[in-house]
């Protein structure tokens, strides 16, 4: 029983630990759909010998800056 407890104890403080090391910028960030990626891929598609239809599972993303909203 007492070492459960440890055990417990041990993975409740590796997870806290873990979410602490999360730096303010990473919270914030933000993604946006590569179009200039997807229609190189696509267009490279439709170019090739091989008939190939793209179907995008998770599309590329790319990340961007978020706009700053004036603090009142």
């Amino acid at each position: 029983m007492k070492l459960m407890r440890i055990v417990i104890v041990l993975a409740c403080v590796t997870g806290l630990t873990a979410c602490s090391t999360l730096s303010q910028n990473s919270v914030h960030q933000q993604y946006e759909l590569d179009r200039e990626y997807v229609s190189k891929v696509e267009a490279s598609a439709r170019n090739s010998m091989a008939a190939a239809k793209i179907y995008w599972v998770n599309p590329p993303q790319k990340r961007i800056t978020p706009v700053e909203s004036p603090e009142d």
